[in-house]
């Protein structure tokens, strides 16, 4: 067995130091690698050729990149549980196994995850290819100039016949329709960090995995039901019980199932389920799958309607992205895909999109001050938070409402707190106690 790495429940607070020497590295390549035979291709079309349609010391051109094609790394994609049948909407869990019989030529890094919500070292080349990323309206939007990189990660691995395991999952990157596929993968993430017998530095590689095969079947609104039904009761659970590892793990494994789902209900849910809570860990698979949603207009309706809600608190996230669905549903401002011979044209779209979207904001934050009054606890202290924080004109100091943040704690914390307050109070009258006691023995 190899070492596995999972999706964990924890904050992108890490440095981006893979890429920050990338462009470094990269400008190696063409100096390090003269005499090498090019190839000028796009990853998925090298996919497609696979290890073999390559020579061994090929280098592929990607965008003025030379990079080289390590085949002495053997990357084995398998689907988890051998399963091949998928309904849509179902998530698709991948291992990607590497591997080398190259002794410590070879790191491989184990990030799963980036700020932005998604990590790109690896493509997903599917044939047909005939679905689509579900997260292109928020990479793609032209509203924010770029993402942040870095995340939590363990040290890069050496690479040795020892497999070293990443799970991924393909809903990730992909939504396909009913039908029977075939994929491969191309990562990056496997690099020569050390001085090769050119003595010079190469940096990252290209390596290609086998072709797997599997079909998608459609989703009917019974099996829809059963698959709804199991995450939202996890997710209570989760929120009703108490913090643990392994509950923590499971209510991020039901929100990415309500995520791709694409149901009505589904897209309901994550709307009525999107604000912090303690037990569900951050809210990234409730926005994405509320941008992703087939159903724009519910998610925006349920969106709106938690503006003046008096159980529900505002948040930054939830602001942000009702601004975005709603601009995003204007067709004057859905963006072409970049093109350089336009580029002052698509520059004026964008920048005429933006101001779109701040306004949207400004009005939004006008509504929820407006709103404020209604809430009371936990949904009033947020908000006021979010508007202290966004908007110019608010001054409130938030205000704290014991009584509703008691009613809103769950049974454990409740029991967690009393035995608190009972210890401390215990604790007070012992002390009194003995200081008494010694007094009188004076």
């Amino acid at each position: 067995m190899g070492v596995v790495l999972r999706r964990k429940l924890v904050s992108m607070i890490g440095k981006p130091k893979r890429y920050c020497y990338s462009a470094i590295l990269l400008s190696y390549c063409w100096m390090a690698l003269p005499a090498k035979a090019e190839v000028d291709v796009s990853l998925c079309t090298l996919a497609s050729q696979g290890i073999t349609g390559v020579s061994s010391n090929a280098v592929v051109k990607i965008r003025d990149w030379y990079v080289p094609i390590a085949k002495d790394v053997i990357l084995r994609l398998s689907l988890k549980d051998g399963k091949t049948v998928y309904h849509e909407g179902e998530i698709v869990p991948m291992n990607l196994a590497f591997t080398s019989n190259s002794n410590r030529k070879y790191t491989a890094s184990t990030r799963l995850g980036d700020r932005s919500g998604r990590l790109n070292m690896e493509t997903f080349c599917v044939t047909p290819d005939v679905g689509r990323d579900l997260l292109e309206d928020y990479y793609g939007s032209g509203i924010w100039s770029n993402f942040g990189a870095g995340g939590l990660s363990a040290p890069d691995r050496v690479l040795g016949r020892k497999p070293l395991v990443i799970e991924e999952e393909l809903n990730e990157w992909k939504t396909l329709p009913p039908g029977s596929y075939t994929l491969r993968v191309v990562s990056h993430r496997v690099d020569t960090p050390h001085s090769v017998s050119s003595g010079s530095i190469i940096g990252f590689v290209f390596v290609v995995s086998n072709p797997i095969s599997f079909q998608v079947i459609a989703a009917t609104p019974e099996w829809q039901a059963r698959q709804l039904t199991l995450a939202t009761s996890v997710l209570d659970r989760s929120h009703s019980t108490g913090v643990s590892v392994v509950l923590m793990e499971q209510a991020q494994h039901a929100a990415r199932i309500l995520r791709f789902l694409g149901s009505e209900a589904a897209t309901r849910e994550l709307a009525r389920r999107f604000w912090p809570r303690i037990f569900e860990g951050d809210d990234w698979d409730f926005e994405a799958g509320l941008i992703a949603s087939p159903h724009r207009q519910i998610a925006i309706q349920e969106l709106n309607s938690a503006i003046e809600d008096p159980r529900r608190p505002v948040t930054h996230n939830l602001i942000e992205t009702l601004a975005l669905l709603e601009v995003q549903s204007i067709p004057e401002y859905k963006l072409p895909h970049y093109d350089a011979s336009r580029k002052v044209e698509w520059e004026e779209r964008r920048k005429a999109k933006v101001a779109a979207y701040d306004k949207i904001v400004t009005k939004l934050l006008q509504r929820t001050a407006a709103a404020l009054d209604k809430k009371s606890g936990r949904a009033r202290t947020i908000t006021a938070e979010t508007l202290s924080d966004k908007h110019p004109d608010f001054k409130e100091v938030p205000l704290w409402d014991p009584a509703a943040w008691w009613h809103e704690m769950t049974f454990t914390s409740k029991i967690a707190l009393s035995s608190l307050t009972a210890l401390f109070f215990l604790s007070g009258i012992l002390g009194l106690q003995r200081l008494k006691q010694g007094r009188s023995a004076h």
